[in-house]
This record gives structure tokens, sequence and C-alpha cells, in this order.
């Protein structure tokens, strides 16, 4: 590989936005702050939590945003953004992780519908058991399909990055990725999730910011690209319908009026609500409840955690938790246990999440993660400016990386295969790309 492959295009020289650089955090940022806001200010009571859960919490955020804009630099604004001709190694990773992913993709699909783990007939006559046929008839097909749908992430950030640098993509790539997110939305529909149609619009955002370089302010209030912003907002209540369909059928009838009739008890003002359905209410509080539950887990489990605890293996997330599962019967990560055992004895549900906030009190200790907001701040702002500064693949991936990762922090965040191969894809390119440096 000659020099010529890294070396600097000083062929685009602009000022770099306030909102480009903190993009891959505002979503984080906002969805927290916003969380925060309905469990105070929301329409529905939700339960007390400590004076001293809320300064944790606010503590958490603010040394999180204050070390994202220490690695940043007060420079990063005005530093002449370049390109790195890596051109060659952007069509080839393409290649190969488009069309692994999207085999990976098409098989598991393939096995929710030929085992019967999932078909339209029961989504649309029986949600309430969905959940129950997927665990029952998947196959090994399913478990075989995840090594190659771990490429999923790498594919779509070198796919932007092609984009990004007008590279000649060919039709069978484009039909790779077409078909991944056809797949993703099928399987969506067939196992009453809602996660693909999250990460697909976020996916979207991410290119049009960091990749096509759309200013969204301009876009947003511009009277261009018209149909665009109604095809957007389309989407966006499309999603919003979904979610609420399946929050409210996903149970049956009784549990769905029983929970709605659980929720206008939790109203503050009861009335304004009086002409709802209470099974449609029910889907909405579910929603609600979805937004802001994670402060009553953080509560339960900020009154047990030690001061300080390092336990990296439990971060490392339930996908990983599953596989070791498999050849270990029962087995559960350390912190996982004590984090079900503290919920419990403050009476909340198994199946909650515990945010990355409660997570991180588990995994790392009180003291450990304020430190760990810390480094998650000046990594992720840090990893955000050498991509700003190069433009080359290994950077976009581990900026996309850590995009998808924060957008997950109701749960944790490095946690599933996807990432995980990100990660390792896109530190092995960064290195790569340094060496041949070094030596030319």
């Amino acid at each position: 590989m000659n020099y010529h492959n890294f070396k600097i295009e000083k062929n685009i020289n602009e000022r770099i936005s306030v909102f480009n650089c903190w993009f891959p955090a505002l979503p984080f940022i906002g969805y927290w702050v916003i969380s925060y806001a309905f469990n105070i200010f929301g329409p529905f009571y939700t339960p007390n939590i400590d004076v001293f859960t809320h300064v944790y919490f606010l503590v958490c955020l603010i040394i999180f945003s204050v070390a994202y804009w220490l690695g940043l630099g007060r420079k990063i604004l005005y530093m002449r953004a370049g390109a790195c001709n890596d051109s060659k190694t952007a069509m080839q990773t393409l290649y190969y992780a488009s069309r692994i992913s999207c085999l990976g993709t098409l098989i598991f699909v393939y096995d929710r519908i030929s085992s019967g783990a999932g078909s339209f007939e029961v989504v649309q006559n029986d949600l309430s058991s969905i959940r129950d046929n997927m665990s029952v008839h998947v196959t090994i097909l399913t478990t075989l399909s995840v090594l190659p749908q771990s490429f999923k992430l790498v594919a779509f950030a070198s796919y932007f990055y092609c984009l990004m640098r007008k590279l000649k993509i060919s039709l069978t790539t484009h039909l790779a990725m077409t078909l991944i997110v056809v797949a993703e939305l099928l399987n969506m529909i067939l196992s009453a999730n809602r996660g693909a149609l999250f990460w697909l619009i976020s996916f979207a955002i991410f290119y049009l910011v960091m990749c096509a370089r759309i200013s969204l302010i301009t876009m947003i209030f511009s009277r261009k690209k018209i149909i665009i912003k109604v095809v957007f907002i389309s989407i966006l209540l499309s999603a919003y319908t979904y979610f609420t369909w399946v929050a409210e059928n996903r149970v049956v009838a009784s549990t769905a009026i029983f929970l709605g009739t659980e929720a206008y008890s939790l109203l503050k003002e009861p009335n304004s609500y009086s002409f709802k359905d209470f099974s449609v209410l029910g889907g909405e509080y579910q929603l609600f409840y979805y937004i802001t539950h994670g402060f009553q887990y953080m509560d339960a489990i900020l009154k047990s955690a030690p001061i300080i605890n390092f336990d990296l293996l439990s971060a490392s997330g339930i996908r990983v938790e599953s596989q070791i599962s498999r050849f270990f019967d029962g087995y559960m990560h350390p912190a996982k246990i004590n984090i079900l055992n503290w919920i419990n004895y403050y009476g909340l549900n198994l199946s909650g999440w515990p945010s990355i906030f409660g997570a991180s009190l588990a995994y790392f200790g009180v003291v450990g993660s304020l430190v760990f907001f810390g480094l998650l701040g000046y990594t992720s702002a840090y990893a955000v400016k050498k991509w700003i500064m190069y433009f080359n693949l290994g950077r976009l991936i581990i900026v996309m990386l850590i995009f998808s990762s924060l957008n997950i922090s109701f749960d944790w965040i490095v946690r599933d295969f996807d990432q995980y191969m990100a990660l390792l894809f896109g530190w092995y390119l960064i290195k790569r790309s340094h060496k041949s440096l070094i030596k030319y």
C-alpha cells in the first residue's frame, strides 16, 4: 500500500460547526434531559426518588458534558478538515461487510418465518403470544446468523463513507444494503419489536449531519426540499403510531384495559383525558413508563451500590452473557445478579432497564461511576475530533459506534455484537493507517 493512499487531501477548508462537533452526544444528552423533565413534569405521577439520586444523575450528566467539551478542545471549530484518501480500503470494506451482513440478516428473518416463530397472522391476531412463540420455535439458524449480522454497523459506516466521498458503489452493493433495511423492518414487524425503526431513523440523521454535513436547522426552516421534510415527518408519525399500536396490543384485551385503568389513576389531570379509551391510554402510559422508569431503578441501585467497584465482565453486556450461558447453564454476570437483587428488594419489575446511570453504579460503584462518565465524555469527544481532522473510515466507524451506543443508554452502551465488531474493525483500520504513515 503506497503513501498516496494515506496523504491528506487539503480540499475541504471550512469552519466546523458547533452542532457537528456535539451531534454524536446530543441525542444522549437530549434524551436524558427530556426523560428527567417528563419524570418530574409529565402528565402521570411517578414514584418519588431520593434527593441524592437527583444529585447523582445531574452530576453525572454535567461531568459527561464538561468532559466532552474538554475532549473536543478549544481549537476544534477552526480546524482545517481533511479527507484521508483511503477509498480502496473503504470500497473493499463495504463490499464484504454489506454482503456478509445481508446474508446474516436474511438467514435470521428466514428462521423467524420458517420455524413459525413469527408470522403476520400472529402479529395481526395474537400479538400477546408472539414473544413466547419466538423463544420456543427459533432454531440453530438464528444463532448462526449472529456472526454475519455483527458486520451491520461496519457495513452502514462504510456505506455512508463511500456516499460521502462520492465513490462509485455497485448496484449489487446498493441492493445488499437495501435488503438489510427491508429485512430488519420485516423482522421488526414479525417480532413486534420497535428497535429497527429507531436505529434506521437515527442512522439516517447521522449520515445527514456527520457525513453529508447538512445543517438540520437550515433543512427544517428553509423552504427548500419540502418533499424530503414531508417524507421524514410522515416516517416519524408512522413510527409513533406503530410504537403505540404495539404497546396497546401486545397484551390481551383484559390486561390492556387494566393497564389503562391503572394509568388513568396516575394522571395528574384525569379530566383532560376522560375522552380516551383505556387501552389507548394504557399504551401511551407504557411509552411514558419506558422513558421515565430508569430513575426508579437508578434510585434503587444507588441505595445499595458500593462506593467503588470494577466489574468489566458485567459491562460486556447481555449478548455476551447470553452466549456464555449457552456453555454454562444459568450463568449471569456478577453485577447483573446484584442489580436484580437490589431492584427486587424495592419491589421493581425485574425486566426493567437500569439505564447507563444505574448499571454503571453496579459495575464501577458510586465514585467509579463518576469517573466512568468523565472518561466516556472525553473519549467520545476525542474520537469525534479525530474524525473531523482526518475523515478516514476507521474514525467514522468509531464515531458511529459511539453515537449508536449512547442511543441505547436506557439499558447500557456497548453491548451488541455489531458494536463490538465496529470497535475492533475501526481500531484495526486506525492502527493500520498509522503504521502505513510511519512506514512511508
